[in-house]
């Protein structure tokens, strides 16, 4: 614990600011979460519906992910960060009036969804950006885990405050919370400092093709894409079943599901104390494949467990192992390109992750043909066959 507050990141005024507003604004977006979850499957009772909708709120970052990178790249990421926190504040607020009036229907939460998973795929590439901006070198994986410790304190108290403001107060309460903390984590980012960027590359390198081409050539580049995109679809997926759980195998409320989440942040926390404790000087692709193995057996245990601790102590586990996954690729993924490549490295990554929607419909389309313990084991199995293949082609890529 120590190791936390002595990385040299946390010296840096503007890097504390990033971290504080971004924690406030990670509660009102887990927040939206558990909503849009358990409304869209109150209104239609349809696990296909459900995954369809939180697949709109995710699918953004693959549309989105690569010509977003290049925004954070030609404006102040600060005024960016700003911006952002204005439209989040914008659509919870319309949200809660629509709820409020009695209009609020499917296709408000689909489009609204859509529209928040767009301005936050923008949110993510610019602190992540603006984070590297801040920090010194040979830091990298300390100075993402801050930034992901962050993310998953205000994702922590999101779950809690939003399932329990839903189950004992109203809807709209919880829509109109989620506003109010989007301006707070605005009025905390108005005192960064602007932050002048410029594009060391030439226009012509600042496109798609000029990506793709990188990718082709760069084998270990491809392979860590490859690998980040399908675990996505296979093992981050798993969260969509998490209502149907709550609901139909524990026979509990959207409260036990704000729980189920928050134990999630805490394995992801944990897991991110533990990355800082040991310090940069680690064997990154080794711990990226061994965390994918635990993803898989950890997804299997949650699909055998049908007792409400049980589920929770799965969870835990499987946001440990996903996080520090999501931590070791980026830091990977930066270590495999240029210097002057690095931005639209997180670009790729997110377009990577944006794969993400599609696990989602999938684990819907599983769940109704299935049931839940056979779409989550389905997947499970299918990552030991990735984490063999990423093996496999990092060792080759290495003797390149």
């Amino acid at each position: 614990m120590p190791h936390i507050f002595k990385n040299p990141a946390l010296k840096v005024r503007d890097f504390r600011t990033v971290l504080t507003g971004q924690s406030i604004s990670s509660i009102a977006l887990s927040g939206q979460e558990i909503a849009i979850a358990w409304v869209v499957l109150e209104i239609t009772n349809s696990p296909l519906w459900v995954g369809i909708a939180l697949a709109l709120c995710e699918i953004p970052s693959l549309i989105f992910g690569l010509p977003l990178g290049s925004l954070a790249d030609r404006f102040d990421r600060s005024r960016l960060l700003k911006f952002i926190e204005c439209i989040h504040a914008s659509i919870f607020l319309t949200l809660g009036i629509l709820t409020i009036t009695g209009n609020l229907s499917l296709w408000h939460l689909l489009i609204l969804g859509f529209a928040t998973g767009s301005v936050r795929c923008l949110q993510e590439i610019t602190r992540l950006t603006l984070a590297y901006d801040m920090v010194t070198n040979n830091s990298e994986v300390s100075a993402l885990s801050l930034v992901h410790i962050s993310n998953r304190a205000g994702t922590f108290v999101g779950f809690l405050l939003v399932g329990s403001v839903m189950e004992r107060v109203s809807l709209e309460a919880a829509y109109f919370s989620l506003s109010v903390l989007s301006l707070i984590s605005f009025i905390i980012l108005f005192g960064l400092k602007p932050q002048v960027t410029q594009v060391n590359s030439p226009k012509d390198q600042l496109g798609l093709r000029f990506f793709y081409k990188e990718v082709r050539k760069n084998a270990r580049l491809k392979t860590l894409l490859v690998t980040t995109a399908v675990l996505e679809i296979l093992g981050f997926s798993f969260a969509t079943a998490l209502p149907f759980i709550t609901r139909d195998i524990l026979n509990l409320g959207p409260e036990a599901l704000g729980l189920l989440h928050a134990a999630g942040s805490i394995g992801g926390t944990l897991a991110l104390v533990i990355l800082i404790s040991r310090g940069d000087a680690i064997d990154k692709a080794k711990i990226y494949l061994i965390a994918i193995i635990l993803m898989a057996i950890f997804i299997l245990a949650l699909a055998h467990s049908q007792v409400f601790l049980l589920v929770l102590l799965a969870i835990l586990c499987i946001e440990s192992v996903a996080v520090t996954c999501d931590v070791m690729s980026q830091a990977l993924i930066q270590d495999t390109v240029p210097e002057h490549m690095r931005g639209r490295a997180m670009g790729a990554w997110v377009l990577a992750i944006g794969t993400l929607p599609i696990g989602q419909i999938e684990m819907g389309l599983l769940i109704g043909m299935i049931n839940v313990s056979g779409a989550l084991s389905v997947n499970a199995f299918a990552i030991f066959f990735l984490v063999a293949y990423a093996r496999f082609a990092l060792k080759k890529s290495n003797n390149q």
